[in-house]
Parts: structure tokens; C-alpha cells; sequence
């Protein structure tokens, strides 16, 4: 089973869930164009890459663990899901939780969500000083106003 046939597994154990009705649901939880989930559910190798698995993966963590070792369709002998909770992990101890599949190091996919992570955060940063540069701005304008009635008010007088 390749990525295209495991992406499109997900989405329909997803719909059969009820998690999703739509792909343009999956759309905007990957915060992707509805157009580039078509083209994945086809199967396009240029869409169906690591980045977008892995995208794919967290936009639905919340609802369900996919596993991405499996959905890489690298690894035929991993399940589709993992389990989180222990005691998620009593009802089916044969599933490895997830700690073993994202927090192993050598993983790649850990690797990417570290990044992902660390985007994340420098992103929050980045929109922190904007705010600050867009405050600042308008306190500007508003002296160069306050400036321009006063010069206004001094060269009549």
C-alpha cells in the first residue's frame, strides 16, 4: 500500500468516524487549499510529501492518532492508529503508543514536529513585535498630528 492509498484510508476511517463530512473540513485543518487535498486523495506525489503527512497527522491529533510511520507507507507492518493514554493502551495493549513513534529521536517525523514547534513559537514572536511596530506606528502618526496643529498653531500666532 503506498501514501496516496494510506492518506486516503485515513480520511475515509475518518469519515466513517463522523470526525469529517468533507475534504474541505480536512482543508481547513491543515489550513490547506481544498484543491491540494483533491489533488492528494489522487494521489499526487508532489502533495502527498512528509511535510503534508505530517501536517495531516496534527491537524486531526486532537480526534485521533494516526500513526506516521504507517501513513508514510514506508512501514507495511505498523497500525494505522496508535494509542495514547494508558489506559487507551490497557483496552489494546498490541498498539504502541504514540511517545514511541513521535519522541524516538531518530525519527523523522520527530524531528519535523520539533521544527514545527519551534516555527510555531518564533511565529508567535514575530506577530508579538508586529503588534508592538503597529502600536508604535500609530502613536506616531498620532504625534506627527498633534506636531503639525501645534507648528500650525505657532506660526499664525
Amino acid at each position: 500500500m503506498n501514501r496516496a492509498d494510506r492518506f486516503n484510508e485515513a480520511v475515509a476511517y475518518l469519515k466513517g468516524q463522523q470526525i469529517i463530512k468533507t475534504n474541505k473540513e480536512i482543508a481547513s485543518r491543515m489550513k490547506a487549499s481544498e484543491s491540494t487535498i483533491s489533488l492528494a486523495l489522487k494521489g499526487s506525489s508532489k502533495h502527498l510529501t512528509d511535510s503534508f503527512l505530517s501536517r495531516f497527522i496534527i491537524a486531526f491529533q486532537s480526534d485521533i492518532t494516526f500513526n506516521p510511520l504507517w501513513i508514510s507507507g514506508e512501514y507495511e507492518d505498523e497500525p494505522m492508529i496508535l494509542i495514547q493514554s494508558d489506559e487507551e493502551s490497557e483496552k489494546a495493549p498490541n498498539l504502541p503508543g504514540i511517545k514511541h513513534i513521535i519522541e524516538e529521536p531518530s525519527n523523522p517525523y520527530y524531528k519535523l514536529t520539533q521544527m514545527e514547534r519551534l516555527l510555531k513559537a518564533q511565529e508567535d514572536v514575530i506577530n508579538s513585535k508586529n503588534e508592538t511596530i503597529d502600536s508604535l506606528k500609530r502613536e506616531i502618526e498620532l504625534l506627527r498630528m498633534q506636531l503639525g496643529l501645534e507648528n500650525k498653531q505657532t506660526k499664525v500666532g
